[in-house]
């Protein structure tokens, strides 16, 4: 595997270590540490602003934003085969990464259409595009 085709940005993503925050470490490194296969993020409730109405289950915006800042730079094109409310175009947009979602749901593109649209940094070369089901 050639490292150079490959995107990862270790310091987008360091959080404090347990070294640092809990045991005063002096060893710890003063960056923090890359986090590993777990995540602690929370769900988006049905109370929380984040929630989109009418839609059971999306993904929440900080997960989107930590593998977009990990995985990305700016001006970078991010692609999401199955958009749904568009949390991976938002987090793209915020971040200043181009993109493309695609959904099947056209009330469900509508959603995140307008989601993405809320996002205040202009992005003209990003698009959600609908494939018809039939």
């Amino acid at each position: 595997m050639d490292r150079k085709l490959f995107t990862f940005n270790a310091d987008a993503v360091r959080e404090p270590s347990a070294r640092q925050t809990k045991y005063k470490d002096k060893r710890a490194n003063p960056n923090g540490r890359v986090p590993d296969d777990v995540w602690k993020v929370s769900r988006v409730c049905g109370t929380f602003g984040e929630r989109i109405k009418g839609h059971g289950c999306h993904t929440p915006l900080e997960i989107a934003e930590k593998v977009i800042r990990a995985c990305s730079i700016p001006g970078d094109v991010v692609l999401d085969p199955m958009a749904g409310t568009g949390t991976a175009c938002v987090a793209s947009k915020m971040l200043g990464r181009r993109f493309l979602g695609v959904e099947l749901c056209q009330e469900t593109a509508a959603k995140a259409r307008e989601r993405i649209a809320a996002v205040s940094e202009s992005n003209t070369a990003s698009k959600l595009t609908v494939i018809p089901t039939h």
